[in-house]
């Protein structure tokens, strides 16, 4: 294989849509990234656009299906304090490298790549915090250096927050004992101190000065399914969308297993989440 080949050649692993021959790895042109928030439909948008993964990369766009970035762990990776994140010069240079050898290998070929992990805001703990996601600044500032060689644009879908909270904190309950006091603990401590999502959109600037950032309501989402996620691609339009159930791990249970819940014993987080 000549040189030139063997720079276009898919990395050993590659993963291709089904239906699909392999293309050449182009390099990443375009940077697509959905930061979340938790509890925004975010698991209906990831699932609807990795069953359309075969459409997108026909039309030139790819997007990396959730599975395969949590298989990977990119978001505890960018995470994760490095030396080199306290350099500035290094910063970019080093990240490019790292995606480089975490997405290759999961990439289908086109130069625009679509990615949406709402872990990379924080965790859905963090909704409760003061200010909202109080970390999401390392990984922002850290995303913003691939805006240096190709086109960066983030995305943020919000929620009202009296929908929000409750949403996220029966989340949380599938994998951990409620904080002391509970729900009723959490309630008076917002209401003095209502979370904003102004204040977060100004950290994320600040974090990424200059980078495009385009958001949309969870309220507004499902009635414009089509729309944003084509918006979101850089589309014009995505074509028949697929049916995709709400997952069941994500619906809200009734007030009586919640309160079940709540009165669980400590377990083991396998076994919490199966009870």
């Amino acid at each position: 294989m000549s040189a030139a080949n063997a720079a276009l050649a898919l990395p050993e692993g590659a993963v291709v849509p089904d239906g699909l021959p392999p293309m050449p790895l182009a390099p990443v042109t375009s940077w697509r990234i959905h930061l979340g928030a938790h509890k925004t439909a975010t698991t209906h948008l990831q699932e609807t656009l990795s069953a359309l993964r075969p459409a997108l990369v026909a039309q030139g766009v790819d997007c990396i299906p959730i599975m395969l970035l949590r298989q990977h762990r990119i978001a505890r990776t960018l995470g994760r304090k490095q030396y080199w994140n306290r350099v500035a010069p290094l910063r970019g240079p080093m990240l490019r490298r790292l995606l480089a050898r975490e997405l290759g290998p999961l990439r289908a070929g086109p130069g625009r790549l679509v990615l949406s992990e709402e872990k990379l805001l924080g965790s859905s703990q963090d909704v409760f915090a003061d200010p909202v996601y109080p970390g999401l600044q390392r990984i922002v500032k850290l995303l913003a250096t691939l805006g240096r060689t190709a086109e960066l644009t983030l995305f943020l879908s919000i929620r009202s927050f009296d929908a929000q909270l409750p949403s996220a904190y029966v989340q949380e309950l599938r994998y951990m004992p409620p904080i002391a006091g509970g729900f009723e603990n959490i309630r008076p401590r917002v209401l003095a101190r209502p979370p904003s999502w102004f204040e977060l959109v100004r950290r994320i600037r600040a974090a990424a000065p200059g980078v495009r950032l385009r958001i949309w309501r969870h309220e507004d989402y499902r009635d414009n399914t089509a729309a944003i996620l084509a918006a979101f691609c850089g589309v014009e339009a995505l074509g028949p969308l697929p049916e995709v159930a709400d997952p069941h791990w994500t619906k809200s249970p009734s007030l009586e297993a919640i309160r079940a819940v709540e009165a669980l014993p400590p377990l083991p987080e396998l076994e919490r989440r199966e009870r």
